[in-house]
């Protein structure tokens, strides 16, 4: 685990602590403690040709994808300025223009610094379980999908701590019920499940939406760095 899970701040006693951390757990436990949420996942981003050879920086997972040769890599920056990188062929099936039926090709008239606006082919969505972890737990770890390890409010990563969800599927109960399995459960960073969830269930201090940036500034790496497009470090454009 690369950060020990905690409870914040160290004016907390161990007591206070533990017993913050094992109620949630018995929430967590409870299905009936989880809402059930409408989720959209896949919304608007922008996104523009890869320089090859280039370590993209995702701020929010903390996590590093390395363009490929410049054989079409797309970079795509998200709702948070997240980015990550989808190879040609999949980003043309998943993605098209705003406004348009196909993607037609990336902008480079300059306007947003060689960003395209691009949404999801398939606007879909789709039922999703969720609970918020409390602030005063950090570094929650949670086993997702294939065993791998998320943290809620990481400590590590931006932007993470502000109150961040699990969420889960859900599954069908012999009795006809439909409830959340607890085997699927995966970490959605706050800013982000306000805005690709439906929140109308929580508390109004959940519901505020984060203000969200123009168009990136650039490519993403590490170091709070930024590559402007067209720079010489990306081969110009």
């Amino acid at each position: 685990m690369a950060q020990m899970m905690n409870l914040g701040s160290s004016a907390l006693n161990n007591k206070t602590r533990l017993e913050t951390l094992r109620a949630f757990i018995d929430k967590m436990l409870d299905t009936r403690s989880w809402t059930l949420v409408k989720a959209h996942p896949m919304t608007d981003a922008w996104a523009v040709l890869a320089p090859p050879h280039v370590r993209v920086y995702n701020h929010i997972d903390g996590t590093e994808t390395l363009t490929g040769d410049g054989s079409g890599d797309v970079i795509l920056s998200g709702l948070l300025g997240e980015q990550w990188v989808l190879p040609a062929r999949d980003f043309r099936r998943q993605y098209k223009n705003v406004g348009q039926t196909t993607f037609t090709g990336f902008d480079w008239s300059g306007e947003n610094g060689g960003w395209t606006h691009v949404q999801p082919r398939d606007l879909l969505t789709y039922p999703a379980w969720a609970i918020q972890v409390p602030f005063i737990i950090k570094n929650f770890p949670v086993h997702g999908f294939g065993e791998e390890e998320m943290l809620a409010n990481s400590t590590s990563t931006e932007g993470h701590g502000n109150g961040d969800f699990i969420c889960c599927v859900g599954e069908d109960t012999p009795g006809g019920g439909y409830v959340p399995n607890l085997n699927t459960m995966y970490v959605v960073h706050h800013d982000l499940f306000v805005r690709t969830h439906d929140v109308s269930a929580f508390p109004e201090e959940v519901q505020l939406k984060p203000e969200l940036p123009t168009f990136p500034a650039g490519i993403a790496v590490r170091n709070d760095a930024m590559i402007p497009i067209g720079s010489p470090l990306l081969g110009g454009k």
